[in-house]
């Protein structure tokens, strides 16, 4: 990655601005270390040019190959779609039964989520921040997360990219539960960046401020990556 990912949220924000502005990408693939690894497959994503090495920055790597590897991109908007990327994965690798079995018991038990959700609780109005500095609100599958774990989702446009929010905003919908999920960070990263950044001073009006139901979550392992482990934290919002 050519921004150092140990900076302060404002300042990733900042050096991730310019490099795009320049038509650059974040990421440079170590050729010399890929041809040493001779791979048959290689999984990309085509999702997001920021969180993640996209099919672009292997295009110079693979021309130096003699024979170039099968290349696998994955683009999962919906949560359907991560269950199915597990069966292009598991039929790439010559796996299809497995992965089929795994693919239907994440979907078994993201549905048993969603009907014992349905029958205990009620709706409450959450608001999920995926960037502190600025405001970001995800998009894709969080929305479903949150909606299939009887809550509803304010602002996120499910199958949509996150977009940028005001402080006034927040304040109107009037949230009664707001998660703190920065993008890529781990649970102690997310209260670290929360406890340098904190909030805007009108969020403290909020019923989720004043009832104390702000939630800060592991984003890197259960949220803001599309894979198996969605599942998990598709629980962890109802259980919140």
């Amino acid at each position: 990655a050519r921004v150092d990912p140990r900076l302060p949220s404002a300042e990733i924000d900042a050096q991730v601005a310019k490099i795009l502005a320049r038509g650059e990408s974040l990421y440079q693939v170590h050729d010399d270390v890929l041809r040493k690894l001779k791979p048959d497959l290689i999984i990309t994503q085509d999702l997001c040019h920021v969180c993640a090495a996209s099919p672009g920055d292997l295009a110079h790597a693979l021309q130096s190959f003699r024979h170039h590897p099968q290349v696998l991109t994955l683009k999962p908007e919906y949560l359907v779609d991560v269950w199915e990327d597990v069966r292009r994965v598991g039929l790439a690798t010559g796996r299809e039964h497995k992965a089929e079995l795994v693919a239907q018991k994440l979907h078994d038990r993201v549905e048993h989520v969603h009907e014992v959700s349905t029958k205990h609780r009620p709706k409450p109005r959450v608001a999920c921040v995926e960037w502190l500095a600025p405001v970001y609100i995800p998009g894709h599958w969080i929305p479903e997360m949150i909606e299939s774990a009887r809550g509803i989702s304010l602002f996120g446009r499910t199958g949509q990219a996150s977009f940028p929010i005001g402080a006034e905003e927040i304040l109107r919908s009037k949230p009664e539960i707001i998660i703190v999920m920065p993008c890529g960070f781990g649970a102690q990263r997310a209260l670290e960046e929360f406890k340098k950044t904190g909030l805007p001073a009108k969020w403290k009006e909020t019923p989720a401020y004043k009832h104390q139901r702000l939630y800060g979550v592991d984003a890197n392992s259960y949220f803001s990556r599309p894979g198996p482990r969605l599942e998990i934290g598709r629980a962890a919002c109802r259980d919140r």
